[in-house]
């Protein structure tokens, strides 16, 4: 017994290792609750929101992940925090029904009445966008037949006003929302009961005061709606699931015209995940995940032309995603089930040794090392814009520091031309006479990028 547990704990690592080569990289997170939601209001200050109350923050883009206590064990379904202090977040209530509010980071939550109509209340997704106006959506019910509920408030908080809903008998549950402005949005959903051909979409463009039923009725079978991203007012994506007499059972459908008509797009062949979320940086950059205990697939899809085509990055049918967020075309996470929690740096693309790329940077940047911790070798990716300077080159220069403040290796010590660079530090390697030591000592680094005027130190642990 003792060997076929590590057996498939071998297992599981090389699976996390097909994720690994296509960019994203495992993250601690000191749980194995199952994860359902994550926001970053930077690209350091991260909150994700889990099952049994589970809430975790992280101060330095992941590298360490921090547990607090909400005050409740019902299962939080999303989280939003308007900065690195104030943040919310929803889940299933009985009885007494809250969103919980924290001005602290996360050390500190208070409950925020919403006083439903309905004693049982269970709220799925939260949006806020700007520091008063936001959304929450889920269900309620009294008879054990839930119907969905939307609330807003304006202050902050404070007060939830109960928004009145199209009486669509076909709708049980709302799963998410997402507004690009104080008066355009979409919110999406699906059904505990017979939904034959319903995948249900409603839109708003006055805050939610009035809604239009954008509804598909498409095929005879069940189907959910569990995630929608708007670009803007006009163009939008839903994922989620269709039954098995459609073909596959995702679904992932794109507007350009305001929800009036609803385009499904082609994903990969042979992908029959359940999706779970989507994220978009731009009309054109988005990312989607999901997973089932049932499918033979599941994993990271990604496109780089709006919606048109999705390309795989990494897939594991024992993993379950549920959701992601980037904080720009690089830097994402996407958390699932059993406390899983990945990261990239640059998109999920796979990497290359050092590499230019074609487009030039505007800014210098730093990126956080991968893998962190590493054994004995881990990556560094900077970028160089276009300089002031003779031949358009900057003098740059890549160390690596101990916690004394020891240089311990140079890695770039040259003049760039502006673009963007991976370097790789070696442990073992890096120095012949450290080497033949066994190379460097288990412990924390530093390392430092120096161009010009511009000098960022980041942080990375050695684990051997």
């Amino acid at each position: 017994m003792k060997n076929l547990s590590l057996l498939f704990i071998a297992f599981l690592l090389l699976q996390l290792n097909t994720f690994a080569q296509d960019g994203w990289f495992e993250q601690t997170s000191g749980t194995t609750t199952k994860l359902n939601s994550v926001y970053f209001v930077d690209d350091n200050n991260g909150f994700i929101v889990g099952d049994n109350g589970t809430f975790l923050k992280t101060t330095d883009a992941g590298e360490n992940w921090i547990y607090r206590s909400t005050g409740t064990n019902e299962n939080l379904r999303s989280v939003h925090f308007l900065n690195t202090d104030i943040g919310f977040a929803v889940g299933k209530y009985n009885d007494t029904s809250w969103v919980i509010k924290t001005t602290d980071g996360g050390e500190n939550w208070i409950p925020q009445a919403v006083n439903p109509t309905y004693p049982f209340l269970g709220l799925r997704t939260i949006q806020f966008i700007d520091s008063n106006t936001g959304w929450t959506a889920g269900w309620q019910t009294s008879t054990g037949f839930p119907h969905p509920v939307l609330y807003k408030t304006t202050d902050g908080g404070s007060n939830w006003i109960n928004k009145t809903l199209p009486f669509l008998p076909q709708i049980s549950y709302l799963n998410s929302l997402h507004f690009t402005d104080s008066n355009n949005g979409w919110v999406v959903g699906g059904a505990d009961y017979d939904s034959t051909g319903v995948l249900p979409i409603l839109k708003t463009t006055d805050g939610g005061d009035s809604w239009i039923d954008q509804t598909m009725h498409l095929f005879n079978g069940d189907g959910e709606l569990t995630s929608v991203f708007s670009i803007n007012d006009t163009t939008g994506f839903v994922v989620g699931w269709l039954s098995s007499q459609v073909s596959g059972t995702y679904c992932l459908f794109k507007t350009t015209d305001g929800g009036a008509n609803w385009i499904q797009k082609a994903l990969p062949v042979n992908f029959m995940s359940l999706l779970h979320s989507i994220y978009f940086i731009d009309e054109n950059t988005g990312w989607t995940v999901g997973g089932s205990s049932a499918s033979s697939f599941a994993g990271i899809l990604r496109t780089t032309n709006g919606g048109e085509e999705w390309m795989e990055q990494g897939n594991d049918p024992l993993i379950i995603l549920n959701d992601l967020f980037f904080i720009d075309e690089n830097n994402g996470w996407t958390v699932g089930d059993s406390g899983l929690i990945l990261y990239t740096v640059n998109g999920g693309v796979s990497f290359v040794e050092e590499n230019k790329i074609d487009e030039l940077p505007t800014e210098y940047y730093l990126s956080h090392n991968y893998p962190n911790p590493f054994n004995p070798s881990t990556k560094i990716k900077f970028t160089v814009p276009s300089a002031a300077s003779d031949y358009n080159q900057s003098k740059v220069t890549l160390k690596v520091f101990d916690v004394l403040g020891n240089e311990v290796a140079t890695l770039v010590d040259e003049y760039k031309p502006a673009g963007r660079y991976e370097v790789e530090f070696n442990a073992s390697k890096i120095s012949s006479s450290v080497s033949a030591k066994g190379g460097y000592p288990s412990g924390v680094y530093f390392y430092q990028l120096q161009a010009g005027n511009f000098v960022e130190t980041k942080k990375m642990l050695l684990l051997k």
